[in-house]
């Protein structure tokens, strides 16, 4: 649910209805893409990557659907689709 500024978090995003191809459900995390590296129906793992300048921030996580429209999103375990920036150490 928290990651870097500077992008390379691995997010694992867990809910069903997802398509068995990397192309069938893009992510965004705010203004960037989340490069999907793994997929089943039941999770996505995907790896953030920076396109613009990230300050420390919350920001939206959306899930294209490409199979079903009825998709859920939880992050990590949890309940909603919200990632928070931090600063990198």
């Amino acid at each position: 649910m928290k990651g870097s500024v500077l992008g390379g978090t691995l997010l694992t995003i867990t809910g069903n209805h997802y398509g068995n191809k990397a192309t069938d459900n893009p992510v965004k995390v705010g203004d960037n893409y989340c490069i999907v590296k793994e997929t089943s129906e039941f999770e996505i793992k995907c790896r953030i990557e920076i396109r613009k300048k990230t300050v420390v921030s919350s920001a939206e996580v959306i899930l294209f659907a490409k199979t079903y429209e009825e998709m859920q999103c939880n992050i990590g375990g949890g309940n909603g689709c919200v990632f928070d920036y931090e600063d990198s150490t």
